[in-house]
């Protein structure tokens, strides 16, 4: 399998291989953030993250550097340990004020990022530590 890597000037670079699944490139940028980019059948998905959230990604990619802990809703990553929280009532405040170190919360199998929102019985709170 080839990887190229490709200077951005002023942004960063781009590291492209493809796999059997289709294209993968990752920009890693001057501010430590990261795009990944993914094409299949001409699909495109992009994937923006945060420094932290892909230090994250890529210790569990690689199932380093973290441990389960046994009983425990939670991933010890080093530095910091992340949660998550099932939620067995509606709360009637906003994720923001409910937990102020929640990351986001997991509904339906979604992603939502939207702090404003209120959780639900059946969601679950993915916080940090």
């Amino acid at each position: 399998m080839e990887i190229f890597e490709t200077p951005l000037p002023g942004l960063g670079t781009k590291v492209t291989f493809k796999g059997q699944s289709g294209e993968f490139s990752v920009i890693s940028k001057f501010d430590g953030s990261k795009e990944i980019y993914f094409v299949h059948n001409e699909n495109i998905v992009v994937l923006p993250l945060q420094e932290e959230e892909a230090r994250i990604l890529a210790m569990l990619l690689l199932e380093t550097y973290y441990q389960k802990k046994e009983g425990k809703n939670e991933i010890n990553l080093g530095k910091s340990i992340l949660k998550w929280i099932p939620v067995y009532n509606d709360i009637d405040m906003p994720l923001r004020d409910y937990m102020n170190n929640a990351l986001f919360l997991i509904r339906e199998g979604k992603i939502e990022r939207n702090m404003e929102i209120k959780p639900k019985k059946g969601d679950i709170i993915v916080a940090g530590e």
